[in-house]
C-alpha cells in the first residue's frame, strides 16, 4: 500500500493564459528510412516483482534482468514510491549538434507516492542490463516530481515497490547511435533464443 499522502488542491483552468506553440525542429544527421523499425517477437513470460523498502531500484532491477537473462521487455510501476529520488526532464541545448538534452539531475528527499512509471527493458552498448524509466511522483507536501528516473540513485520508500514486467522472445532492445538525431536510442534486432540471453555475459 501507497504511504498516506494529502493530495494537491486542484487549481480551475485559467482560460487567460497562452499555451505556448510547439517549435519544429529538424534533427542534425541525415535523414534515415525508415525512422520505424519494426522486429517481430512475442512476449515470453509476465512478472511481478516487490522491492523491500530501502531497496536500490535500478541495481535490483538490472540484477533481476541478468538473473534472468532478459535482452528486451517493457512494465511498469503500479504501487508503491520512492524515500529519495533524482531525475532529469528535457532543456534545450546550449551548444553541440543536439536542440534539446537532459538537464541536470532534480533531487527529492522524502517519502512521495507512485503517480506511474513506465520502463524499458534492455542492454546498453556493451551488453550490460539496462533500465529506461519515465515517472512521475506527488510528494507528502503535494509537490509534483517526475521525468527520466535516474534509476541508481532512486530508493525505494517505506511501502516498497511492486513493479510489473513482460520479457520478450525472438528480440533484443540494444543500444546504439542513431546517425539522423545523433542521440543513442534502443534499437530492436531479431534474434533467436531457443534458450538463455541473445547477449553473452
Amino acid at each position: 500500500m501507497s504511504p498516506s499522502l494529502s493530495e494537491p488542491a486542484l487549481a480551475r483552468p485559467d482560460a487567460s493564459r497562452q499555451v505556448p506553440r510547439s517549435q519544429a525542429f529538424v534533427h542534425p544527421g541525415p535523414p534515415s528510412e525508415p525512422r520505424i523499425v519494426e522486429v517481430v517477437g512475442k512476449v515470453a513470460h509476465d512478472y511481478r516483482l516487490v522491492l523491500p523498502p530501502g531497496a536500490s531500484i535500478g541495481a535490483s532491477l538490472r540484477a533481476w534482468l541478468d538473473t534472468n537473462r532478459v535482452d528486451a521487455g517493457c512494465g511498469q510501476v503500479i504501487a508503491g514510491g520512492t524515500r529519495s529520488l533524482d531525475y532529469h526532464v528535457i532543456v534545450r541545448a546550449d551548444g553541440g549538434t543536439k536542440p534539446y538534452v537532459y538537464g541536470p539531475a532534480i533531487h527529492h528527499e522524502g517519502e512521495t507516492a507512485l503517480i506511474g512509471a513506465m520502463l524499458t527493458l534492455g542492454r546498453d552498448s556493451s551488453g550490460d542490463a539496462l533500465v529506461h524509466c519515465h515517472a512521475g511522483f506527488l510528494a507528502a507536501d503535494g509537490s509534483l516530481h517526475g521525468g527520466h528516473l535516474a534509476l541508481d540513485s532512486a530508493i525505494a520508500g517505506a511501502a516498497g515497490m511492486v513493479v510489473a514486467l513482460s520479457t520478450f522472445s525472438g528480440v533484443a532492445l540494444r543500444v546504439a547511435p542513431d546517425a539522423e538525431t545523433h542521440y543513442s536510442i534502443l534499437n530492436p534486432f531479431a534474434v533467436q533464443q531457443a534458450e538463455g540471453s541473445a547477449w553473452q555475459h
